[in-house]
């Protein structure tokens, strides 16, 4: 019993503190007007940014909040585009072929590209994330041209949308700047 009540106390006290994280100093005006201070209660520090290193675990809401996907997933788990506008396989299901926004720049201007995604991946796939399992199949990541890259994998791969694509390639490309 005592046990009991002692994790709904430890419970309680994580669920206040990271309200009051939420809650911190008013946040300073942009340049734009809009509110320029990101505040993020998490349970961990992050251990890294760098993306191809990042642990996609608990330290997920600091990656989410500086890294964009190719795809992402809806709340019922269906995959949708992001980066990506459209993806194919081929009939052996070994290379899936993505096409790109042509309207994605970071922040320091420099134009979001298929060469840019290519080398993503493989830095992901070679990194050190506890995640990088994700891309295990992929043999390869290469730019056709400017907005369309192909992912080789060494064998077929079922989980490579739903599992590397909406999580793991997350961290495809750091700040971004997206039309709306």
């Amino acid at each position: 019993m005592f046990r009991s009540t002692r994790l709904r106390a430890v419970a309680a006290a994580t669920a206040l503190a990271l309200t009051l994280a939420g809650c911190g100093a008013a946040a300073t005006q942009g340049a734009g007007g809009g509110d320029s201070t990101l505040t993020l209660g998490v349970l961990v520090p992050a251990t890294t940014f760098s993306a191809q290193d990042i642990n996609w675990a608990n330290e997920s809401p600091y990656g989410q909040a500086v890294y964009d996907g190719l795809l992402r997933a809806t709340p019922d788990g269906a995959i949708e585009p992001w980066l990506a506008t459209k993806w194919t396989y081929d009939d052996a299901k070994t290379k899936l072929t993505l096409t790109l926004r042509t309207d994605v720049t970071f922040t320091d201007g420099t134009r979001f590209t298929a060469d840019v995604a290519a080398q993503n991946l493989i830095r992901f796939r070679d990194g050190n994330s506890p995640n990088k399992s994700d891309l295990a199949r992929v043999a390869d990541a290469k730019a056709v041209n400017e907005s369309t890259v192909d992912i080789t994998l060494k064998e077929p791969d079922p989980a490579l949308l739903t599992a590397a694509l909406k999580r793991s390639l997350r961290a495809i490309n750091s700040s971004v700047s997206i039309p709306p």
